[in-house]
């Protein structure tokens, strides 16, 4: 997948902090951001349970809104990704791209869950 951005994987709960997420919902997670430029960014997240799942999900909707206010008059390009968020949710997996190709982004995602 082609990023218009460099995107940054952050170390320790950033990634959890970012999502206002923490160790009791997600037992693994990575998440990589932009730098600020545009509103690219990936994360995933391997839920303690499908209940907590739920509750990532709802934490991954709520980062899109939060991005969306961020970026509306810095980078209104950027509305574009923003809404139209590739969410893919699967058992304890939740999974966030933000990029210009749900498509390709959705057959990788697709092709390492098996399905």
């Amino acid at each position: 997948l082609t990023f218009q951005d460099q995107l940054t994987a952050l170390e320790g709960d950033a990634g959890l902090n970012i999502y206002g997420l923490d160790s009791s919902t997600a037992a693994q997670h990575k998440v990589y951001v932009s730098t600020g430029a545009t509103a690219e960014e990936i994360a995933v997240f391997e839920a303690v349970s499908t209940e907590a799942a739920a509750s990532i999900e709802e934490a991954v909707n709520q980062r899109v809104a939060d991005q969306k206010a961020a970026f509306e008059d810095y980078q209104p390009k950027e509305m574009t990704k923003l809404n139209d968020p590739l969410v893919d949710v699967m058992g304890k997996y939740v999974i966030l791209c933000l990029s210009d190709d749900n498509s390709a982004a959705q057959a990788i995602i697709d092709e390492a869950a098996g399905r």
